[in-house]
Parts: structure tokens; C-alpha cells; sequence
């Protein structure tokens, strides 16, 4: 009997702290390191920035003014990370601070070629990750697109930016900042939101192989966000934000491979949103849905020129 009465305890005290560990990647989430930056990786000059959320919370990044010989002002694209990334991308090397199943994405390549094609390019790092400051819980966009706010406020203040031709990509928790921020803003004037999320949906997906025993996980990882001073996971929809959604163009992206998300729940984004179009690449991952759209920076620089206007003219 105390050999079953220890098994038992044994079993509860690993369950709890599985949840709690769990919990811990959206309570206080571990942030990796910068590993390069612009001008190592790509020879491209940049300004080490940073500028406050309407909240006050402090965000750094990098700014890469467009090619001197882009006429000024220019158009600016930002660039918004996802959920445990930084700036760069998610390096995958830490087993304490990764996504279990995740892989490697470079966000590099893809502001390259956003800066070859003539635009001055915008990389931070959303609230709690990187070495932009924290606020509480991660949130899944509910406070983050406070981030992507301040950033259009601190780009409009910029002379050599185009204040009428700004646009953003954001990526998985970047993607549900864009959505999270259509209902309050008009600055955004084109938006691409990469396989946003809603996070009970995505916990439940992600959970799914693993029967009751991971319900049962999730659920415990859900008490501990609670207890660690998250929302209810249920409210953290970004379709919720929708309702008065500005006209902003907006490419929804989800592949049909992500068995963590939802093709359905994307297309329910899309539907809901006042101009909206949809791209759903054939892919085996979710990241590699992300990896897709580095892979093809034609795909967002065609959307971004119909609706920001052409490619910038050079100055002779």
C-alpha cells in the first residue's frame, strides 16, 4: 500500500509540475539570444532602435533604411516574430525555452529581400522575448498588438519614412498582433498575418495526440496561465478583435499541413475581415508554413506592391 500511495504521489507531483513548466512558456517565457544581426549576415547597414508601446513598455529592435539609392521617403514593412522567437527568427537550440516539435525559421533572408527590393525594413521584438521588456503573461497578441502600434506611431515619426506606405508580416503570434491591431489603427495600410491562432484552439491541437492524458495537460498547464496571471484561455480569440476592423488589405496565410492550427479558423479570420484575401500552401508543418513564405519573398512582395504601390523608384 505505501508503495501505491508513493506511486500516486509520484505521478500527481509530475503531472503538476509538467503543467507548471508548461504553464511557464506564456507566464515568464525564457528568451533567446540575438545570433547575428544585419549587417554581419546580410552586409546591411542598421540603426539599433528602440520606442515605447502605448502601454509603456519599451521594445528594441533594428531598423534597415532603405538602399541609398531609394527615393525618400520610402515605404517600411515591419516584421513581427512569433511566439518564443526574437528578432531573427527561432534558433531551436534550447530544449528549456523551445517550442517541443518546433523548428528552425530565419527571418534574415526575408527582410533582405524586403531591403533589395528598395524598403526600409522594421525587426523588434515583441514584449517579454528577445531584448524588448516585460509585461505580464504572454497573451497571444491580446497586449502584444500594443507593440505593433507603437511601432507605427515611432515610424510615422520618422522623416525618411513614408507615413501613407507602411505594411506588415507577422508570423504566428506576430500574425494575431496584425489582427489584434486592425480595430485600432488606419497607420497599417497592408498587413500579412501568417497562421494566426486562437490559443485554446491551438493547446487543443497541439494536445490532441496524446489522448486524455494530454486534455488532462492541457487543462493543468491552463490552471497554472490562470494562477500566473493570464486570461481565460477561451478569450484570447483575435476573431473577438475584428468587430470594426479598419479597410486594411490583409493576406491571411495558413498551411494545410498545421495540425496545430486551423485552415477553418483562418478562413473564419478571413471572412471577418473587411479586405481580405487568402493563400493556403500545401505543407507537411506548421513551421513550414512559416519557412514557406521566407522561402518565397516574391509571394508578400507581390501583395505589398499591389497595395502599397509599386516597387520605390531609384534615385539616379
Amino acid at each position: 500500500m505505501a508503495w501505491l500511495c508513493f506511486g500516486l504521489t509520484a505521478v500527481v507531483g509530475l503531472y503538476l509540475l509538467g503543467c507548471a513548466f508548461s504553464a511557464r512558456t506564456m507566464v515568464r517565457p525564457g528568451r533567446q539570444k540575438l545570433w547575428t544581426d544585419p549587417k554581419a549576415a546580410a552586409g546591411i547597414d542598421f540603426e539599433a532602435i528602440s520606442f515605447p508601446a502605448p502601454d509603456g513598455v519599451t521594445l528594441r529592435g533594428w531598423f534597415l533604411p532603405a538602399p541609398a539609392a531609394t527615393a525618400r521617403p520610402a515605404p517600411t514593412l515591419i516584421i513581427i516574430p512569433g511566439w518564443l522567437w526574437n528578432r531573427l527568427g527561432n534558433a531551436q537550440n534550447n530544449l528549456l525555452n523551445d517550442f517541443p516539435g518546433g523548428k528552425r525559421v530565419e527571418l534574415m533572408p526575408l527582410a533582405s529581400a524586403y531591403h533589395q527590393a528598395g524598403y526600409s525594413v522594421l525587426m523588434f521584438d515583441v514584449r517579454g522575448f528577445g531584448e524588448s521588456d516585460r509585461s505580464g503573461p504572454y497573451t497571444a497578441g491580446w497586449q502584444e498588438h500594443l507593440d505593433l502600434l507603437g511601432a507605427l506611431d515611432w515610424l510615422q515619426a520618422r522623416p525618411d519614412v513614408d507615413a501613407e506606405r507602411i505594411g506588415a508580416i507577422g508570423f504566428s503570434n506576430g500574425g494575431n498582433c496584425i489582427v489584434f491591431a486592425l480595430a485600432h489603427t488606419e497607420a497599417l495600410k497592408a498587413a500579412i498575418a501568417v497562421q494566426p491562432t486562437k490559443l485554446s484552439l491551438f493547446m487543443a491541437n497541439y494536445m490532441k495526440p496524446f489522448g486524455l492524458v494530454g486534455r488532462l495537460f492541457g487543462w493543468g498547464t491552463g490552471v497554472f496561465y490562470r494562477l500566473g496571471g493570464g486570461p481565460d484561455l477561451r478569450l484570447i480569440d483575435p476573431l473577438y478583435a475584428l468587430r470594426g476592423a479598419a479597410r486594411t488589405p490583409t493576406l491571411y496565410v495558413e498551411g494545410t499541413g498545421d495540425r496545430w492550427g486551423s485552415v477553418a479558423h483562418v478562413q473564419t479570420l478571413e471572412a471577418a475581415t473587411p479586405v481580405a484575401e487568402g493563400l493556403y500552401p500545401e505543407t507537411g508543418h506548421r513551421f513550414d508554413g512559416y519557412n514557406h513564405m521566407v522561402a518565397h519573398p516574391e509571394l508578400s512582395l507581390a501583395f505589398f506592391g499591389r497595395h502599397l504601390g509599386p516597387a520605390p523608384e531609384k534615385v539616379e
